[in-house]
Order: structure tokens, then sequence, then C-alpha cells
């Protein structure tokens, strides 16, 4: 609460190097470990991460949210490949198959699968077509149903800002939460279906030492840090 809803299907969009992927890890990590975010209450539950693009970083980013907490035991599962979750003979079987199968695990239900990006996980396919994006869109509702998780996409802003996130409006027709971050890593939630919504607030990145490589070399990512959105 008040961003993500149990169940539904929520869109973090924004341009490159706005800090999404980071927000999203740690959002996955505060469901993993049940630690309270921003004050709020979260519901604990596994989380699987399907990084379609650039899972070494994501598992940096994991392992510096468990340095900077290191009483927390995260149930957050790794999916280092691109994934086809636009056409019917694509790769949802499969991705729900994994899900159940980290549920037995982990012994612990699955509330939360992450899908970054949606370019990735389209495979090739036209996010600008109705015929596209609502193949997309009919799997997130068929993965949802299926592992009755929420699904958290993460996806791209158009060339113009002011069209929002890039693509075919079904996509926004279907969301139940639409999250924008600017380039100032303002965070504004831009939809929120039958629910209030958080107001708008801000992070930066800290940086963490992840490991002291062979030749002595730090390898470091970052971890969010949330402030008020007037706060300097």
């Amino acid at each position: 609460k008040p961003i993500l809803m149990s169940g539904g299907m929520a869109v973090l969009y924004g341009d490159s190097h706005v800090g999404k992927s980071f927000l999203a890890v740690d959002w996955g990590f505060h469901i993993g470990t049940g630690r309270p975010w921003r004050g709020y209450k979260v519901e604990r539950g596994l989380v699987v991460y399907v990084a379609a693009e650039g899972s070494g970083l994501i598992n940096n980013r994991i392992v510096a949210l468990q340095k900077r907490y290191p009483d927390a035991e995260a149930h957050l599962v790794l999916v280092p490949c691109p994934v086809d979750l636009l056409r019917p003979n694509g790769d949802l079987k499969a991705l729900v198959d994994l899900v159940k199968q980290a549920e037995a695990e982990h012994g612990e239900k699955c509330t939360m699968i992450v899908i970054d990006t949606l370019s990735r996980a389209m495979n090739g396919g036209d996010e600008n077509s109705p015929e596209g994006m609502g193949g997309f869109v009919g799997n997130m509702d068929r993965m949802r149903a299926a592992a009755k998780a929420a699904v958290l996409i993460i996806h791209h802003q158009g060339k113009d800002s002011a069209k929002k996130a890039r693509g075919h409006s079904s996509l926004r027709a279907a969301t139940d939460t639409e999250i924008e971050v600017t380039p100032d890593k303002r965070v504004i939630v831009t939809k929120q279906r039958d629910a209030k919504s958080a107001d708008p607030f801000r992070f930066e990145l800290a940086t963490v030492i992840v490991v002291v490589d062979e030749e002595g070399d730090f390898v470091d990512s970052c971890v969010v840090e949330y402030a008020a959105l007037d706060a300097p």
C-alpha cells in the first residue's frame, strides 16, 4: 500500500537511466522480506524477477540490498534470460511452471512477478499495434490468473513525454497501477484503479560495495533511498 495492489497489473515507466529497475528491485526486496516500505505495511511473499535484460546488473543490485539489510532474508528469485510473452506458444507456460517450482522450493506463495522490460518480453513484437500489445496484455492476464500473483512491468517512456508510456493504448487501459519515474527521480502514480494513490515522492541512489574482485578492485551497485518530494 498504496502503490502496488495485490493481484493487480502495474506498469513502471520512464526514460532510460532514471532508476526504474533499482526501484523494482527495491520493491521486490521489501515484498520478499516483508519489511515495511516508507512506513506502509507490506504483504510478504515470494517475488520472481524476470531479468530479460541486464541480468548481471540486477543480481548485483539484489546483493547490494542484502548487504544494506543483512538481517533480512529475501524470498526473491532471479530469472536471468529473455522470454517470449507475446505469442500463445511462447514462454508463458514455462514461466508459470517455474513460479510454481520456486514456490515449492521456498515454501512460500508467489506474490509478485516482475517483467524487466516489456520490450524484451515481446520478442520482436510491435508495441504500437493493437495485435502486438493485445497479445502481450492477454498473456499478462493469463499469467496473473495462473500464478495468482501481481505483475509489475518495467517499460520505457515514449519519445513524446506527454504521451506517457510507449506503445499502444491497450496497455494503459488494462493497467491497474501506472507509475512514472521522471529524470529527476520523482515517482508519480499516474493511474490507480479503485484505490487511493500514493503521494508523489522522490529517491536517490546510494552506492554499496558488492564485492572486491581478485585484483583488489571494488565492484559496486546502488540501493534506493527515499525522500519527501520537497526535501533538499
